[in-house]
């Protein structure tokens, strides 16, 4: 994440972060992005339906809930005063802005929600639609200087995201998963003792300290748990037992179609 002061893009600091994330109102970001659907907000680092959740429950909301007095201090403390016109200025008259990174229709969408949040803390957001021609370029990704609302991979597979393994980099041609180039040593080691450890209760308490890490440096920050709808025939039972199902194959149970020798269609 990046911001921009007059022309010049500098790193967010610490302060500037919080108050972001103090400014948005999740719930009803999340209720409006997904089409109606409540209570997919991520307060957490896992979904409510991960074996884990309990160890991590709530920890985003509790740290950064939407409270948009705090984020207008958190700006304070940073040098940002309001100016005649609502929005914060800097010691040199200069607005905070933030560009925002868009590459369709719903990222624009979505985009703008939380610009409208930031506006009302006085906040600048820019939405910049990045031309189709650059999508597919990996190196463009890595290197541009804003924010970016997009899908980080289900469960804890988001936790390649910001693995310093991860980094892209002219070496390996840009395809490593952690854009944003953080990097931090306990995150990784915390990580790899919670994917090795094999007692539930150390994969919890190493889960715990992973998102406590996270919430400390705000790497990133998040929104919604997406929600995948299966379309099926009426009458098939596929999906009455103990497991919601998956829309990736790197789940523990596979896909929503794991067991589908086993379905009936009932008349």
């Amino acid at each position: 994440m990046a911001r921009a002061r007059a022309s010049s893009w500098a790193p967010l600091s610490a302060e500037e972060l919080q108050a972001l994330y103090h400014a948005i109102d999740r719930d009803t970001y999340a209720e409006v992005a997904l089409g109606g659907i409540k209570d997919r907000a991520a307060h957490a680092l896992l979904p409510p339906d991960d074996r884990l959740h309990p160890y991590v429950k709530d920890g985003w909301k509790v740290r950064y809930p939407y409270e948009p007095s705090r984020a207008v201090a958190a700006l304070e403390q940073a040098a940002w005063r309001k100016g005649p016109d609502g929005m914060v200025i800097g010691a040199g008259g200069a607005n905070l802005r933030v560009q925002m990174r868009a590459t369709s229709a719903d990222s624009v969408r979505r985009s703008a929600m939380v610009q409208d949040m930031w506006k009302q803390v006085g906040v600048e957001g820019e939405i910049f639609v990045l031309p189709v021609a650059l999508r597919t370029n990996p190196e463009v990704f890595t290197r541009f200087p804003g924010v970016e609302i997009t899908a980080r991979g289900s469960f804890d597979a988001i936790l390649t995201r910001l693995e310093c393994s991860e980094r892209p980099s002219p070496q390996n041609r840009y395809s490593g998963n952690n854009r944003g180039q953080w990097c931090n040593a306990d995150y990784d080691r915390l990580v790899t003792e919670y994917r090795t450890s094999l007692r539930e209760d150390q994969r919890g308490e190493a889960i715990r300290q992973v998102q406590n890490v996270m919430l400390d440096e705000l790497p990133l920050l998040l929104l919604t748990f997406q929600v995948a709808v299966p379309f099926a025939r009426r009458g098939v039972t596929a999906f009455q037992d103990d497991f919601p199902g998956g829309a990736e194959a790197g789940r523990l149970y596979g896909t929503y179609t794991r067991n589908a020798h086993e379905w009936d269609i009932l008349s």
